[in-house]
């Protein structure tokens, strides 16, 4: 997997594979997940909601991968 800028990530609606790091700390850990750009901020997938029933933002992440 070649890593990317998560700010390069393609953000016409179509799913990529991100990573981030946990709570926004790397000492913390990372979370991989896929993510689509709802044209304001990174989403999880329509299934992954908050408490509140709307979908998750994804504020940690920091790359995205693409195929080698």
């Amino acid at each position: 997997m070649n890593w990317l800028p998560i700010d390069d990530a393609p953000k016409d609606g179509r799913p990529v594979w991100a990573r981030g790091n946990n709570f926004g700390d790397a000492a913390q850990g990372q979370h991989f997940t896929w993510a689509y750009w709802n044209g304001h901020e990174w989403n999880a997938p329509i299934d992954a909601t908050n408490t509140h029933g709307s979908p998750l933002n994804l504020v940690y992440l920091t790359h995205y991968g693409e195929a080698k």
